[in-house]
């Protein structure tokens, strides 16, 4: 119970963490464009995860506990375990804010710190959804290696795309 609420928390406090690029003036100058990225990373892991999950159909690991109640075993959510979702929404956000801190901090030590956690969260909320009998280590690595593919290519593409528009 405790881990379940745990990777909750962590993911759905992901979300706000893209707010911490306005701490940065220059940013603020880019808000539309930031919630436009915001926006494609938050659509993008969604679409990844609800697909693949719906496609797959694995089941959680609560599934083979004998002890877990049926009724629990028979909700549809419990045949939805690859990819991890906690994991990959973490990712996702932490990354994404990582690439926008890179972006507007001139502070080595800021950008360093920002990566080592945008690394460091997602490997704990993944670690909280295998304890808490959601997912198969499998299904939070492949939800880490999604999240962190989104949240680092989605800005990447845009900041490709407006060099190439300057020149």
């Amino acid at each position: 119970q405790g881990a379940a609420i745990g990777s909750d928390v962590l993911a759905i406090g992901s979300a706000v963490l893209p707010a911490c690029a306005f701490l940065f003036p220059e940013a603020r100058k880019d808000f539309s464009e930031l919630a436009h990225m915001y926006a494609e990373v938050s659509f993008l892991n969604y679409a990844f995860a609800t697909a693949t999950k719906s496609t797959v159909q694995r089941p959680r690991p609560f599934s083979y506990n004998p002890n877990a109640s049926l009724d629990k075993k028979l909700l549809p959510d419990a045949q939805r375990s690859f990819f991890s979702m906690h994991t990959s929404t973490t990712a996702s956000y932490c990354f994404f804010t990582a690439m926008l801190v890179q972006q507007y901090s001139d502070k080595k030590w800021v950008k360093t710190s920002t990566w080592i956690a945008a690394a460091v969260v997602p490997i704990v909320t993944g670690f909280l959804r295998v304890r808490g009998g959601q997912h198969f280590v499998t299904d939070v690595a492949s939800g880490y290696l999604v999240g962190a593919a989104v949240g680092i290519g989605v800005p990447y593409l845009h900041l490709k795309r407006a060099r190439k528009l300057a020149h």
